[in-house]
């Protein structure tokens, strides 16, 4: 990915800049995610939180157990729904953005793919990246 990103919601209220290096993209196929990404798996990549600079706008957020145990809080539009940004208490200096808020997301590669064993029948996951069946960070720690 680029090192030097803009993004926003779909009705514009919320803009940001993203200035620095990813460290970890791939895609999450928790329920949570599936929940909040409308069935498929949330795509998104892994920043520090300095990176990140709000320019206009901001975002609701909500914050709920997740099924790894832990809590998520995620950062979403509040008057069009645009999920956002998504974040870990067990990670507290990352974010993670969502790729779909990107204005240019054709850069975006997934590294894995995490909590591959609860992706719906119907998806298709592409068999050259690693899998992981619960979150990639929860496994590290």
């Amino acid at each position: 990915m680029k090192e030097k990103l803009d993004g926003g919601c779909l009705c514009g209220k919320i803009r940001f800049r993203i200035d620095g290096k990813s460290f970890g993209s791939g895609q999450c196929y928790c329920p949570d995610c599936r929940k909040t990404c409308g069935g498929g798996p949330a795509n998104g990549f892994v920043i520090t939180r300095d990176s990140l600079t709000l320019i206009k706008g901001k975002p609701k957020s909500y914050t709920s157990k997740t099924h790894a145990g832990g809590k998520s809080t995620r950062q979403f539009c509040g008057d069009c729904g645009t999920p956002l940004f998504g974040s870990k208490d067990s990670s507290p200096g990352t974010i993670a953005v969502m790729v779909g808020a990107l204005d240019d997301d054709a850069d975006f590669r997934p590294q894995a793919i995490s909590w591959a064993g609860t992706a719906p029948e119907w998806a298709h996951l592409d068999d050259s990246l690693p899998r992981f069946e619960k979150d990639i960070v929860s496994r590290q720690e």
